[in-house]
């Protein structure tokens, strides 16, 4: 089997040197990062077969929405981290997540970012809150199925 894997190794080549492709190893710097790829790979598969209805497929379409989702899980949690909160130029409390703090953080424009925002307060996934005094943005914190969604560590078959 070996033979046969470095047979066909050999014939791989970069298209624009031809240089030879050899398998990657795991290194000593990285141990397990075949398995680790493999298993992220399940993962990722696992969650574009669900439906798209799905809370979890939802929330993992861009990286915008896993950041919006995990903000306002941590904040249902009460513990938004300090990288989160420093963003915003007034005291900022650990169990909110405002539309500052998702623009600030996140690379979406404006509009697209409320647009997710809203969207997964329509859904109920997020659960918008009264803000506090003087700010004039939209409020959230996770809501009940985007909490109990991701309450169980997502399982690769």
């Amino acid at each position: 089997m070996e033979i046969l894997k470095k047979r066909f190794y050999k014939n791989l080549t970069r298209l624009n040197d031809q240089n030879i492709v050899l398998p990657w190893e795991d290194r000593g710097d990285t141990p397990n990062y075949g398995k680790w790829a493999l298993n992220r790979l399940d993962w990722c598969i696992n969650i574009n077969r669900k439906p798209n209805s799905h809370v979890r497929k939802y929330w993992n379409q861009t990286l915008d929405h896993r950041i919006i989702a995990l903000l306002a899980i941590n904040a249902r949690f009460e513990h938004l981290p300090t990288i989160a909160t420093s963003v915003c130029n007034r005291d900022q409390l650990s169990n909110i997540v405002t539309t500052t703090m998702v623009q600030k953080l996140c690379r979406g424009g404006k509009d697209t970012l409320l647009k997710i925002i809203k969207s997964g307060i329509d859904r109920q996934d997020l659960c918008q809150v009264n803000p506090p005094q003087g700010y004039k943005g939209i409020c959230f914190t996770g809501g009940k199925t985007l909490m109990k969604a991701f309450a169980v560590k997502q399982k690769i078959s």
